[in-house]
């Protein structure tokens, strides 16, 4: 395996990747390698769902309970934490100094703990009436909206551990990410109510936030992958498309 997709894996998921020395070096260099973190933990969402219908657990609240637990245990709370600081940070009033104080603090604020709920709540819904399709899309949507995210929008520090990353990205991988959510759309055409239903959210609250702070963050990126992912099980399979 690559430096960079060891590096990769390593970062964003639990997976046992052997990492070498000079490894995470390449991690700035290592976004547009997204999708393919998506498409594997897409294959073991798959295989977790088939070997419960294997043993023949077909109660949607066991199904979802462990298909959640399965997720997490593969991918931890990464992303979360990315949940966390934004939903504290966009909620936060003053200017841009303070909202990055919000979201360094290490003390969880009271929108950290609502943004968290809602976004357990809508992963919960989504996974209630998973298909296995459904299962092998959605992380693979969840990586690929940030890394679209992070070809459109600039660094909104000069540190930090997105900054070499985000500064790698450009119109190219932009492209990129546009032609995978493309060619999801034509598997599955509901793709397109889910794409909007992000776009709204995007339009409406996130991107007048970067605006605020001037680009994106490590953590931005975390909450774009986390939010999207969940957002788009829920409505392909979370009982409101068919």
């Amino acid at each position: 395996m690559p430096a960079k997709l060891r590096a990769i894996f390593a970062f964003m998921t639990r997976l046992p990747v052997s990492i070498q020395k000079g490894d995470f070096d390449t991690l700035p260099k290592t976004a547009p390698f997204f999708p393919i973190v998506g498409l594997v933990i897409g294959i073991v969402m798959v295989g977790i769902a088939a070997g419960l219908n294997a043993v023949g657990i077909d109660s949607g609240g066991v199904r979802m309970i462990l298909i959640l637990m399965g997720y997490y245990l593969l991918c931890g709370g990464i992303h979360l934490d990315g949940v966390a600081d934004l939903w504290d940070g966009m909620n936060c009033g003053g200017d841009k100094e303070k909202i990055f104080q919000a979201m360094s603090d290490s003390n969880v604020g009271s929108f950290a703990v609502v943004g968290l709920i809602f976004v357990a709540g809508v992963a919960a819904m989504g996974a209630y009436n998973a298909t296995l399709l459904s299962l092998f899309l959605f992380p693979i949507v969840g990586r690929v909206m940030g890394l679209l995210v992070i070809s459109i929008h600039p660094a909104a520090k000069e540190t930090g551990l997105g900054k070499p990353m985000i500064d790698y990205c450009g119109k190219r991988t932009a492209v990129f990410a546009l032609v995978i959510l493309a060619s999801i759309a034509w598997v599955m055409p509901a793709s397109l109510v889910a794409y909007g239903v992000i776009a709204l959210l995007y339009l409406a609250k996130f991107r007048p936030f970067l605006k605020r702070i001037g680009g994106i963050t490590g953590d931005g990126i975390g909450f774009t992958i986390e939010t999207t992912q969940w957002l788009f099980l829920l409505f392909i399979q979370g009982g409101y498309l068919f």
